[in-house]
């Protein structure tokens, strides 16, 4: 092609995406994730009742506020998917997520340990 002359045919320098079935398969896996957190921040809530332990209804909690993070987090991304061109997420929503998920690692540690299993 020489300079000045426009071709028609030129293809766009942004591909058109054909989605095909992906936004729903990711929609899927997205809210499989959200059910798969919420039944076991159901038994971590039955271990905290259970117990009565005050570390156990604060890793519950910690967890909760994870959980409905994610699910916030899960509903934005398939919103985005299904409009078209999804943003990257931002690093503010993956550290809103990250911090009560990992606050909840250590409780879980140390209800294995003091259970003996």
């Amino acid at each position: 092609m020489r300079a000045g002359n426009a071709d028609a045919t030129a293809p766009d320098p942004v591909p058109t995406r054909d989605p095909a079935v992906q936004p729903e398969r990711t929609d899927m896996a997205w809210w499989r994730t959200v059910l798969a957190f919420t039944v076991l921040m159901l038994l971590v809530w039955r271990g905290a009742v259970m117990t009565g332990d005050a570390a156990g209804f604060a890793a519950a909690g910690a967890g909760t506020v994870g959980w409905a993070c994610f699910g916030l987090l899960a509903r934005r991304r398939t919103a985005e998917l299904r409009r078209g061109r999804p943003r990257p997420p931002a690093v503010r929503y993956a550290t809103v997520v990250a911090i009560p998920v990992t606050a909840l690692l250590p409780a879980v540690a140390a209800g294995l340990a003091f259970t003996g299993r």
